[in-house]
């Protein structure tokens, strides 16, 4: 089949995608939607070339043709299912956006995910502890997204527990309001 004079343009497709979001610091799974046609094509190729090789007629491998869209119905279920257990920061930044009317200044402590900045059109902006300290002095409305386990540095740096008001499988997100010192 690699000496077919269609091969290497499939290959290429099939691969391009996977491997320039491989990498990417935020994956997602949809990103792969445009190889799944190259691979349908070489995967077809393949079973057709198993079956002639085998002796049989190639329509006999027609459970094979059902796992691709079987496969894609459950990854489709799954992130609708558990939607925080994705690499991406939508849900965050509409939580944030939705409590604070739009008005209210997103920080990430850190760098803020790629995701994180899409989602937030660029608003999203990065804090250190040092400036957190000072942001806090403020006494202004803030939205806090930090990764979970710096959690107890900044609960320790506020002197008091902090409840998130959402929370992803990498993220957590904390309301500062105006009253809080």
């Amino acid at each position: 089949m690699a000496r077919e004079p269609w091969f290497p343009f499939l290959a290429a497709w099939a691969l391009w995608t996977p491997v320039f979001f491989t990498f990417a610091s935020n994956v997602l799974w949809t990103y792969l939607f445009p190889a799944l046609p190259a691979f349908s094509l070489i995967a077809a190729r393949y079973v057709v070339g198993f079956a002639e090789a085998a002796g049989t007629a190639p329509w006999r491998f027609r459970w094979a043709a059902a796992i691709t869209p079987a496969a894609a119905v459950m990854l489709t279920i799954g992130s609708l299912a558990a939607p925080a257990g994705l690499k991406t920061q939508a849900g965050l930044v509409a939580s944030s956006a939705a409590s604070g009317g739009g008005q209210v200044p997103l920080f990430y402590l850190g760098e803020p995910p790629f995701s994180g900045r899409f989602y937030s059109r660029d608003r999203a902006r990065s804090i250190s502890l040092l400036h957190l300290s000072s942001e806090l002095g403020r006494g202004k409305p803030f939205f806090l997204a930090m990764p979970r386990h710096r959690l107890p540095e900044v609960t320790k740096l506020c002197g008091k527990p902090l409840r998130p008001t959402y929370e992803n499988k990498h993220y957590v997100l904390i309301e500062f309001n105006q009253d809080e010192k």
